[in-house]
């Protein structure tokens, strides 16, 4: 575990492993780098593992000097490889995390590997799920809707989450709500109102110089972004693998936990 400062945000890092070339893990929302802790736990036969907590998530610094928007994000990701010594990278988001591999293509000759699952497509074709467009990207309402984000709100709206309709682990809510504090929720509203559907495909031309073997694993169930929206994607991205997770939801990794041994037997080597 590491705080460092990248891009100006005080970035709390799990780091486990040693060297240049690293597994670098990207969570979403409303999650942290605690989520990737079975690839972090396989360091041994991946090299080095790293599962920051993105800006204003999680135990990193919350928005107030900086804004939690994608130019941050843009600015954070390559910063963050220099703080911690890496020049290569085989970079795994999931969610929102997804943003990730526009921002580490400003680099492309860092980047072996791609890999993802249930996360958020950059190719121009995505439309906001419902939260999004009708609470969190609206002033006033999205500021009330996070005052009425709190446990029980966050147990309500999981089924739609899940491949089987039906509510996650306790131990799994409890790492969406332990970190859900104003700070948290003011970077989720700045995040999606900055992630617009032109700025997203912006983000994902820049993914035309990056040329590696790219991998998407898709919960089938997920009520956030559809199966639809997957395998056009990895159309896109081009030299990509989908693979379809039938009975998983958005967290996927929850409800198909082979999921790890897939992401694992990939980014080996």
């Amino acid at each position: 575990m590491a705080i460092v400062t990248a891009a100006g945000v005080r970035t709390h890092v799990l780091d486990e492993g040693e060297g240049t070339d690293a597994v670098v893990c990207i969570h979403g929302n409303p999650d942290s780098g605690d989520c990737w802790r079975p690839l972090l736990d396989r360091a041994d036969e991946l090299g080095r593992v790293v599962a920051p907590d993105l800006p204003g998530f999680g135990r990193s610094e919350r928005p107030g000097s900086f804004r939690a928007d994608v130019d941050t994000f843009d600015r954070w990701l390559p910063a963050l490889f220099d703080e911690l010594g890496i020049e290569r990278v085989r970079l795994v988001a999931h969610d929102w995390g997804g943003y990730a591999f526009g921002a580490a293509a400003q680099r492309p000759e860092m980047v072996r590997k791609l890999a993802g699952f249930n996360l958020l497509p950059l190719d121009g074709g995505y439309h906001w799920h419902y939260l999004a467009r009708l609470f969190w990207q609206r002033r006033v309402i999205g500021e009330l809707s996070m005052l009425a984000m709190n446990r029980r709100t966050v147990e309500l709206l999981l089924p739609r989450a899940s491949g089987t309709n039906s509510m996650l682990p306790p131990e799994v809510v409890d790492g969406f709500v332990r970190y859900l504090d104003p700070g948290m929720k003011r970077a989720v509203l700045q995040l999606y109102r900055s992630g617009t559907v032109q700025r997203l495909a912006w983000a994902g031309r820049r993914l035309e110089a990056v040329d590696c073997p790219k991998l998407l694993l898709w919960g089938t169930g997920d009520g956030y972004v559809s199966t639809r929206d997957g395998r056009r994607y990895a159309r896109w991205l081009g030299n990509c693998e989908f693979e379809p997770l039938p009975g998983a939801g958005h967290w996927a990794f929850i409800e198909a936990p082979q999921l790890w041994d897939r992401l694992t037997y990939f980014l080996h080597g």
